[in-house]
């Protein structure tokens, strides 16, 4: 990987204005590295700009006498991947900063766009300690959804949408949680090895493994590099999954003998759901061939048996389930905002119509699900966001059109709620919901 700033200039212009997952790109990246240290700063500049792209793009217009709106995208990425690397990162120097961001723009640029960055940059690179004692310009904005938007970027849409939820502090303490670097666990199979062991083994090989504070079976690893590579790994003995969706089942507290997963993909809701319940049947599905085998190929790696992994679109009714089940599980599509953290471009590519779109969805697939399960069972459902739309809006609805079901709380709370900030975990909701009798 011999030209970095080349091939950030790529995935960035991937992933902001073409759709890319930001992860993949650099799945792609880590396959053709030459050098882990050149592949790491392509991961630092690619995410850091992701994250920050409206505080970037705000220091441009505090600098330029262009609009951004004037400004070709691609000169755009080559300057905010160069104030990037001024304002947040150390390792190279502003001088070859400047100097490389000046070749890209002579690839891509005219001579107008040449001079254009090697002014910004240059300027940005000697006002580096005003610039970032000044919070980045924003001091002087009075208005707090605009401030807290450009300075932690994310949408001004959502930041209104929190403010009108949570008070300033817990905000404020959200979106920064929201740019840091997400933690590492793993789900235990406690079908082959108890958690206390897989620890000390991964210990013996260099990880540094705490247990989670929440989950009885999740490991947290600081230094996860290397660690799908393990004979651990290989063998079954571990499932990458966030703290809170492992929750989302382990809280269920519920006995089951017949288990259905909705939305099962990638499979750790119906694989945790296993693990729990070793004699129960569980039934898996989602709505691609693709998704289905996902969930196939995780249930084999860890020696798990399934009694069933269908196609099904969890929107349409099925007779063939009507009834049948004492858990259903809805994992249910949501917009993802809960996931930030790993998934930064998820900023760029939500908005409040597509939350509207999804809560229909969600509403279609849990009016089905309560058709599925059994009287005196139970529906999980759950989501990784945290907006009331996709949640507790959702539950309300069903509610009244489902009259014999009722709210089971999880931690004394109708819908619990995590958020990255208060439980480190991902932003994440769950409810449970009890069908008492037949409607």
């Amino acid at each position: 990987m011999k030209d970095i700033r080349r091939k950030a200039l790529s995935i960035i212009d991937n992933v902001l204005y073409k759709g890319a997952f930001l992860n993949e790109e650099l799945l792609i990246a880590y396959n053709f590295r030459d050098d882990i240290r050149d592949y790491n700063l392509l991961t630092q500049i690619t995410t850091g700009v992701v994250k920050n792209r409206l505080l970037l793009e705000y220091v441009i217009r505090k600098n330029s006498k262009i609009r951004i709106k004037k400004i070709h995208k691609t000169i755009l990425n080559i300057l905010m991947i160069g104030i990037y690397q001024i304002l947040f990162l150390d390792k190279v120097p502003n001088y070859s900063v400047v100097d490389e961001s000046v070749k890209l723009a002579k690839i891509y640029g005219n001579k107008g766009s040449i001079g254009f960055t090697n002014a910004i940059l240059r300027n940005i690179s000697n006002s580096k300690e005003k610039i970032i004692q000044s919070a980045f310009y924003t001091e002087e904005i009075e208005n707090v959804a605009e401030k807290f938007s450009i300075l932690y970027s994310h949408p001004i849409e959502y930041v209104q949408s929190l403010l009108k939820e949570y008070d300033e502090i817990f905000v404020k303490s959200l979106l920064m949680a929201n740019n840091e670097k997400p933690p590492f666990t793993i789900r235990v199979n406690t079908n082959l090895i108890d958690r206390e062991s897989l620890k000390k083994d991964l210990e013996n090989q260099g990880y540094i493994v705490d247990k989670t504070k929440m989950s009885e079976y999740g490991l947290s690893i600081e230094n996860p590099s290397g660690i799908i590579d393990t004979k651990n790994f290989k063998q079954g003995q571990f499932y990458v999954q966030d703290e809170a969706s492992i929750l989302a089942v382990e809280l269920s507290d519920y006995k089951a003998e017949d288990i259905l997963d909705l939305c099962s993909a990638p499979g750790g809701k119906s694989i945790n759901a296993k693990l729990l319940n070793p004699n129960a049947t569980i039934v898996s599905c989602d709505i691609s061939d693709k998704k289905v085998s996902l969930v196939g190929e995780n249930f084999i790696r860890l020696n798990l048996r399934t009694n069933g992994i269908i196609k099904n679109d969890a929107t349409i009714y099925n007779k063939n389930l009507e009834n049948k089940f004492d858990l259903v599980i809805v994992d249910a599509p949501c917009s993802g905002l809960g996931l930030i953290r790993r998934k930064p471009e998820i900023k760029w590519n939500r908005s409040l119509e597509n939350i509207k779109g999804l809560s229909k969805i969600q509403s279609d697939i849990l009016k089905n699900a309560a058709r599925y399960v059994k009287i005196k069972g139970m529906i999980i459902y759950s989501t990784c966001t945290i907006t009331s739309e996709e949640n507790e809006d959702v539950i309300l609805e069903f509610l009244k059109e489902n009259p014999n079901f009722e709210v089971l709380k999880t931690m004394d709370r109708e819908t619990l709620k995590l958020y990255p900030n208060v439980q480190g975990t991902d932003g994440f909701a769950i409810t449970r919901l009890v069908k008492i009798n037949e409607n």
